[in-house]
């Protein structure tokens, strides 16, 4: 888990994926992390770096398209 709360109250642009094979490639995974913030066991992991769903959406969707420099496809 990335301090994502960080990256975006600072103003930078960071993308999320997944590790896939290594990891299930459901970006609905990720954006549960990043919204909940818990581990796999249910534990509470830097809860100040919540963000909210939209967010989380946007790391998926149009950040990955800027990362990539496809922003204005």
């Amino acid at each position: 888990m990335y301090p994502v709360r960080n990256f975006i109250d600072r103003g930078i642009i960071a993308a999320a994926s997944s590790d896939s094979p290594v990891t299930d490639c459901n970006p609905l995974l990720g954006i549960h992390v990043a919204v909940n913030r818990r581990s796999k066991l249910g534990q509470e992991v830097a809860s100040s770096q919540r963000i909210d769903v939209l967010e989380a959406i946007k790391l998926y969707t149009w950040n990955g398209a800027y990362a990539s420099f496809e922003e204005d496809i």
